[in-house]
């Protein structure tokens, strides 16, 4: 078997290589400014998915001590989240994440922002979930993950941009164009129920409440006023994602 990483993410295949490329490209300003000896390997999109029946010959217990038994809690669960699976990233000949800190992070960025995902090492199939966990134990390179979120003094204006308006006036119109961008991208999984204008009315309503000194980003906010719209099945823009087309619908 080849060595190999495969992250599982339930994103659009055009969503989850616009994650990859936003890797590339905070790969490529890092090394502008560094230099490095740590291995890591070439990534892109595109997988094996495995069957039902192969992936539960990849799910080890707890332990890593043998196969876990299909009727596990952990075996359950990642076999449930297969089907969901709508797209894959391939590292291909990994670096050793116990010494490879670039490795580390790219691992990390990767995984962080596809989702409620499923990863592969070499025969261990995993879900993203204690993986992250582990990752954020482990030391990445210094200078990679440096936040690309806007300031809190940003978020602050933006709030006072799209606070107190309606769906009739230009914010409203640029609330609405956010939505619907959201639906395009796929970052945005509904059903029959869901309308538009719900969704805008629910978010106008958001930002004239919320507190941006508090703990929670403008796009948490979003994201949570987003899932507890009716008809809203699942958000899957990551933060920096949806704080993007924030700043871009207010331009």
């Amino acid at each position: 078997m080849s060595v190999e990483f495969v992250i599982f993410s339930p994103l659009a295949p055009s969503v989850f290589e616009g994650v990859a490329h936003q890797c590339r490209q905070r790969l490529d300003a890092w090394y502008e400014e560094h230099d490095s000896c740590d291995e890591w390997g070439e990534f892109f999109l595109g997988g094996w998915v495995p069957s039902v029946t192969d992936a539960a010959e990849m799910i080890w217990d707890d332990e890593g001590a043998g196969q876990a038994c299909a009727d596990s809690p952990k075996a359950k669960k990642i076999l449930e989240r297969l089907g969901t699976i709508r797209s894959a990233i391939t590292i291909e000949r990994p670096g050793n994440i116990d010494i490879d800190r670039m490795q580390v992070s790219i691992l990390r960025f990767l995984v962080e922002r596809a989702g409620p995902a499923l990863v592969q090492f070499v025969d261990a199939l995993e879900l993203s979930e204690p993986v992250i966990t582990d990752m954020r134990a482990r030391e990445g390179m210094l200078g990679f993950e440096e936040s690309e979120a806007v300031s809190a003094e940003q978020e602050q204006q933006e709030h006072v941009d799209l606070a107190g308006h309606d769906e009739e006036t230009p914010v409203g119109c640029m609330v609405e164009a956010f939505v619907e961008e959201l639906l395009v991208g796929e970052l945005l999984d509904v059903d029959s129920s869901f309308t538009v204008e719900q969704a805008c009315k629910a978010l106008l309503e958001m930002f004239e409440k919320l507190d941006l000194a508090g703990d929670v980003s403008l796009a948490e906010a979003i994201v949570e006023t987003l899932q507890a719209t009716p008809g809203v099945l699942e958000v899957y823009g990551d933060d920096a994602t949806i704080e993007r087309l924030v700043r871009e619908a207010l331009a």
